[in-house]
């Protein structure tokens, strides 16, 4: 029995624990079952091998003492986005405000000089008449007084310096930007007081200083056919200085390093990527004059670690195993930390060669949803494996990561066998429930028209996976006979547009496809041969509309959704019927649909709505808790018919179902027994728990009391350690709890008391 807190007149309780009373009242209510710990963060800095800052948005801020393994959520006084972080030393900082991707309030500067305690806003937007800074691309001290800014709006930024620690400011150049012309620097970085260079989308607008950012001076114009966004500023030595920008996939063009040996003031091309290799990078680390660590994306959403050993002579190159771009690195000696896209943070501690992923709830679209028995899987876009062992109830956890690249759809055949499907050609198996993944169809060079669509097994040994290869329109079947140990092609489709939908099989050999343009093609031999069907009554001006997702109920009844389209059938697809659901007023871009048996079943709509049956689709009902707060990817329903829903964003929507229990229902509880919430909480590394037992209740006050259990247990559920195990009379009693040897996270604390159950949940923050 689960009971948040002790001491209330009316308590909730988990419904999957049975409490014997004579009276209690069932309730439902929808509920985030899973939320991200985090916001998008947009840049990175360590002060030394153990104290590092990330900034995000929204005024996020996390803050780590242990090199990145564990992090604390800190308050800066601002909800503005924070772009950039930078410290001198472990008590003077700096955090620059705005968005560089999305406008946003701008204009000042955060200050700290008590390693990060608290902070004072500093606003230079006046620096401008009539002008809104919305973007800071970069932030650097040369000591605690002297520091530079490029901020800016739109494409007119500007090169702004302070003299005393930031409370004042002054703009020492600009860079405008007429008509369609777009012009905007990324980058300034200084190798002392005097020298600096700044550099940015056009390699003809690279400037130099001599005399400590006061004035500035263009540098030769470079002149080649590489892409022109030049990314980092990296000093070698005292008058050698690198470039590094982003290549492009689609024009070819390889990713480019650039040289200076005079300061800035001359450049030459240095080296290129290896061919059919366009990385984009989008920060670098310099160890030392001779080691430096570039990183971005290879322009398909996967991460990727560009290194030289020479001092940028020479590059080496290879993809990283992260489906998500990586924007930001920052690092000590040879420890690294990185930030990702949607809300992922990476470690190293050899300069780059291996990372490790720090487990937190990110900000990534949940991809698919899966209920095996009790058992719940969920995975998002960039591969997080999100579990949960309760039946989707309370807490979900991150569990492991998938591999790259971009993970598009998911199937467990059991609690510990399952499959990814991902971009790029590339199937992963697991078979110890998702801790460790292989990959059982390997990718092809990475293309952006490489793309999944869906996986399916209609049997244990039998599975089909769908996806686009090359081009867009050009449709790829795969299958598999032994299990997914391994898949071969077994059909080559001409789409009519760039692929959608997915894949149902009522058995090995009968199956449909739905895809973009009301597309539909059936097989009836196990996918060797396919024709096209023609759905009845779809309106003329849905031709062209794509289908989302389809599901099958049984072995004979199956739907799919699209855009405006709800098919049914129920003879194992001999025969489609449109759906009429007959609710006005709402936007029909169904998403994903799921049912828990032929009469009850949900659709979610794209925009937040969701429409659920009773009668099997005679009727619907809509229900708009969600409406335009969430974009609803995914779905799936559990063994108790109550639906979890994935969103855009990494949350997961579900069903808290609790039992009230009213206090004069259970009379032979104690009234004023009381398990307190541990102080402090979050701890690091002691707590204290208190409890109350006010009566025995067996009634025998002359014995030696009731037996009391008080046993710590980790998210898993295993029993971490056990406090109290002994009889004990009426009375208060105190335990102190040490966590030294634990990991941080979450745990819960159970005290057992004669027939009574009650549990509390901590946190532990390193």
């Amino acid at each position: 029995m689960f009971i948040s807190k002790g001491n209330f007149m009316k308590t909730k309780i988990l419904a999957c624990f049975f409490y014997f009373v004579s009276a209690i009242t069932l309730t439902a209510q929808w509920k985030e079952v899973l939320q991200p710990d985090v916001k998008e963060m947009q840049d990175v800095f360590f002060i030394n091998e153990n104290t590092g800052w990330i900034v995000g948005v929204e005024g996020f801020v996390l803050f780590t003492t242990d090199g990145g393994l564990n992090w604390i959520q800190k308050s800066v006084g601002t909800e503005k986005d924070l772009a950039k972080v930078f410290f001198i030393d472990e008590q003077n900082g700096w955090i620059g405000t705005g968005n560089n991707l999305n406008p946003s309030p701008g204009g000042s500067i955060l200050k700290t000089t008590d390693g990060g305690e608290t902070w004072t806003e500093i606003n230079f937007g006046s620096l401008k008449p009539n002008f809104e800074f919305t973007y800071l691309d970069a932030l650097q001290f040369l000591d605690t007084q002297t520091g530079f800014i490029v901020a800016g709006r739109y494409n007119n930024n500007f090169i702004l310096k302070t003299d005393d620690g930031g409370l004042t400011w002054s703009i020492r150049d600009s860079l405008i930007s007429l008509g369609s012309q777009y012009h905007r620097w990324s980058d300034i970085s200084f190798y002392d007081s005097f020298r600096g260079v700044v550099a940015g989308s056009e390699k003809n607008k690279i400037k130099y200083t001599l005399d400590g950012g006061n004035t500035w001076t263009y540098s030769t114009p470079i002149q080649d056919g590489f892409f022109n966004d030049l990314r980092k500023v990296i000093w070698v030595n005292e008058s050698t200085v690198l470039l590094i920008g982003e290549g492009n996939e689609f024009w070819s063009i390889a990713t480019p390093v650039y040289r200076s040996k005079d300061n800035g003031q001359n450049w030459e091309v240095l080296t290129e990527k290896p061919a059919k290799s366009y990385n984009r990078v989008k920060d670098a680390y310099k160890r030392d004059g001779q080691n430096i660590v570039a990183v971005g994306s290879n322009g398909f959403s996967q991460a990727f670690v560009y290194k030289s050993t020479d001092g940028g002579t020479t590059w080496k190159t290879r993809t990283a195993d992260f489906a998500y771009s990586i924007k930001a690195v920052s690092g000590y000696n040879d420890k690294l930390c990185a930030i990702g896209n949607s809300g992922h943070i990476i470690i190293s501690s050899d300069l780059g060669e291996t990372w490790k992923i720090i487990k937190i709830n990110p900000i990534s679209s949940i991809q698919t949803i899966q209920f095996i028995d009790d058992v719940a899987f969920a995975v998002t876009r960039n591969s997080d494996l999100m579990f949960n062992k309760n039946n989707g109830y309370a807490e979900w956890q991150y569990f492991s990561y998938a591999n790259s690249p971009s993970t598009i759809a998911m199937q467990f055949l059991d609690s510990q066998t399952g499959f990814v499907l991902k971009d790029n050609k590339h199937i992963s198996k697991t078979t110890d429930g998702g801790l460790t993944w292989t990959n059982k169809l390997l990718y092809n060079l990475f293309n952006a028209r490489n793309k999944g669509c869906d996986i399916v097994f209609p049997s244990a040994q039998v599975g089909y996976a769908l996806m686009s290869l090359d081009e867009y329109t050009d449709y790829y079947l795969y299958k598999t006979t032994n299990g997914g140990d391994s898949w071969l092609p077994a059909k080559y489709f001409s789409g009519p547009e760039s692929i959608s939908g997915g894949l149902v099989f009522f058995d090995e050999l009968n199956g449909f496809i739905f895809g973009p343009n009301t597309w539909v093609v059936k097989t009836e031999d196990g996918g060797k041969n396919w024709t096209v069907i023609t759905l009845p009554d779809v309106l003329e001006s849905h031709k062209k509309r794509d289908f989302k997702d389809l599901t099958k109920v049984d072995d004979n009844i199956a739907w799919a959704v699209g855009d405006g389209l709800l098919y049914k059938t129920s003879d194992k697809g001999n025969n489609w019927e449109i759906v009429n659901h007959n609710i006005s007023e709402i936007d029909s871009s169904f998403y994903s649909v799921s049912f828990y048996n032929n009469l009850e079943g949900y659709i979610a709509c794209y925009n937040g709505v969701i429409l659920k049956t009773t009668d099997a689709g005679t009727s619907w009902t809509k229900d708009e808790t969600y409406k335009n707060k969430y974009y609803l990817y995914s779905m799936d329903i559990n063994s108790d018919g109550k639906v979890f829903i994935g969103t855009s964003n990494g949350h997961i929507i579900g069903w808290d179902v609790t039992v009230d229990v009213e206090e004069s229902v259970p009379a032979n509880q104690p009234k004023d027994f009381r398990l307190s919430q541990n102080y402090p909480n979050p701890f690091n590394p002691a707590t204290v728990i208190e409890y109350s037992i006010p009566s025995v209740p067996t009634n025998q006050n002359d014995g030696p009391g009731n037996l009391v259990i008080l046993k710590i247990y980790d998210m898993l559920g295993r029993e971490v350690s056990t406090l109290v195990n002994q009889f004990q009379k009426p009375g208060s009693y105190k335990v102190n709890f040490n966590a030294g040897g634990l990991s941080s996270g979450t745990y819960f604390y159970k005290l057992t008391y004669g027939h009574f159950v009650y549990t509390n949940k901590m946190l532990y923050l390193k």
